[in-house]
């Protein structure tokens, strides 16, 4: 027989371990419990925020409200929401830059041939996707 911990409560450990605490809940208390679920969520949440901000590894686009901040600055230009198969293009390819100067609002296709993407002969100056979504994939799985 063992007593838990926290509860002090007599119990007979499962398996073949020295079991210190009689349950799940015991345990969840004895590793911080709500104080320690509070405090990942805080930490998470930081993490997230930090990233749409800007603020993260810069890997990515400034968000604005939890939509890219380019996209938001072109609509506020146009005076309407960008339609399907519109892109907005940053003039000096500096994706932190979101002045309105900067911003060219075009199609996906002519975006493409800016870029050199499928022209041949033209070495693109950034580097391409290495892969392609299929419509068969589905669940986000690419080929």
């Amino acid at each position: 027989m063992n007593v838990c911990v926290i509860c002090q409560t007599a119990f007979t450990p499962k398996r073949h371990t020295t079991g210190k605490y009689c349950g799940r809940k015991c345990a969840w208390e004895a590793r911080g419990g709500t104080e320690f679920n509070a405090m990942a969520a805080r930490v998470s949440a930081a993490k997230r925020g930090d990233a749409q901000r800007g603020r993260g590894e810069g890997r990515t686009y400034r968000k604005l409200n939890g939509r890219h901040e380019h996209r938001v600055v072109a609509e506020q230009m146009l005076g309407r929401s960008l339609l399907r198969g519109e892109v907005v293009h940053h003039r000096d390819h500096n994706k932190l830059n979101n002045s309105p100067e900067n911003l060219e609002v075009i199609t996906q296709g002519k975006h493409m041939r800016r870029h050199g993407l499928g022209i041949p002969g033209v070495t693109p100056w950034w580097k391409p996707w290495t892969h392609r979504w299929t419509k068969e994939s589905g669940d986000g799985i690419h080929v």
